[in-house]
């Protein structure tokens, strides 16, 4: 058979190199491993996948491919809770949420009391300072609000395949308190960055035998409708917003690709120090990458938010958009902007208030 992939070998070996020279430098914060995986979203056509830093190394296993092994996404899941919210209209980006230290009472179990990274609490946060910030009670609040039931099944639509019974969680699955597969999280990104349609991902574009007979090829597909471009567009502006994120991330961190504003991103460790992602992306390509150990075992030091996985996806992307003009998203019709009270969120009175602009649904 003769069979043609989606792979870019050139973008393949380029992430390779990344993946194991910046894993390399990770040694003394007890990190192994790596990975990155890269997709098309238009099509969900996989074009790098890099499981480990050495398929080769029998010291870490090397065998072992973290893009479809189960692990802890931690905060990267929050996006699609905050995307739910919106969709159901029962948030906006201006509203209001405390992040001060709350505990949660739970259906037959005892009662959750999350804590921020670094236990680090903000007070009043719109949602989109909350989002922008990985900020765990805002997060929380929202899920409580969407429903664990209504998120699993959004969840699930999206592509995440391993969310199936909502009596299986409890809140703290909106910080990551269920695994996932790293090819489904690139699945669900690619429903945000393809403005609300979902493609699944593929790597086989052709199969043809010894007698020239086509025997599976690919084929363009519209794709399911899943969120509204008005979602989608919000959520990408949050993702995107240097100046949003620089209360916990500070402005110009490698969140940021130099020349390319219109990048969303999202990152975070999970509380246990088991698991470190980063996975961005444009209209034409998601980024997902990964740092940690294939037994499970915590790393140390400084391995954050904008640390570990982030300098790996950063020099992917930067490498991918290098000269390339990336169109930035299509403001819907249906969304408006206007200025809001800074403590209520709400639209500013007569009296005038302290206010910021925000986006909205128009609905």
């Amino acid at each position: 058979l003769k069979i043609t992939t989606s792979l870019d070998l050139d973008l393949q070996k380029i992430s390779e190199t990344i993946v194991a020279s910046e894993v390399a430098k990770l040694k003394s914060s007890n990190v192994t491993n790596g990975a990155a995986l890269i997709s098309e979203p238009k099509s969900g056509q996989i074009l790098a996948m890099v499981g480990s830093v050495d398929y080769f190394s029998n010291e870490i296993d090397g065998k072992y491919n973290v893009t479809t092994a189960l692990r802890q996404p931690g905060s990267s899941i929050k996006p699609f809770n905050y995307a739910v919210g919106l969709e159901l209209g029962k948030i906006t980006l201006a509203s209001i949420v405390d992040d001060s230290p709350t505990c949660f009472n739970q259906i037959n179990q005892k009662a959750y009391c999350p804590t921020n990274y670094g236990n680090y609490y903000y007070g009043l946060q719109t949602i989109r300072s909350s989002l922008a910030n990985s900020l765990n009670i805002g997060a929380v609040k929202v899920l409580k609000l969407n429903g664990l039931e209504t998120f699993v099944a959004s969840a699930s639509a999206m592509g995440l395949t391993t969310f199936k019974d909502p009596s299986n969680y409890g809140l703290s699955l909106t910080l990551g308190g269920g695994e996932v597969y790293m090819t489904d999280m690139v699945t669900a990104y690619g429903v945000l960055a393809n403005m609300g349609v979902k493609q699944e991902l593929i790597s086989i574009l052709k199969v043809v035998d010894k007698n020239g007979e086509i025997l599976e090829e690919f084929k363009e597909n519209p794709g399911e409708r899943l969120l509204s471009r008005e979602t989608s567009f919000l959520i990408q502006n949050i993702l995107s917003d240097d100046g949003a994120r620089s209360m916990v991330f500070g402005r110009g961190s490698l969140l940021n690709i130099k020349g390319h504003s219109e990048v969303a991103v999202k990152t975070r460790t999970t509380n246990d120090l088991r698991d470190n992602w980063t996975y961005g992306y444009t209209s034409d390509y998601i980024v997902g990458t990964w740092v940690g150990n294939n037994n499970n075992s915590k790393m140390r030091g400084v391995v954050s938010g904008i640390s570990g996985a982030t300098p790996i996806w950063n020099k992917i992307m930067t490498k991918i958009l290098k000269d390339k003009t990336i169109k930035k998203p299509i403001m819907p019709t249906n969304i408006i902007g206007t200025h809001v009270c800074n403590s209520t969120g709400g639209l500013v009175p007569d009296g005038g208030c302290d206010s910021h602009f925000e986006y909205f649904n128009k609905d």
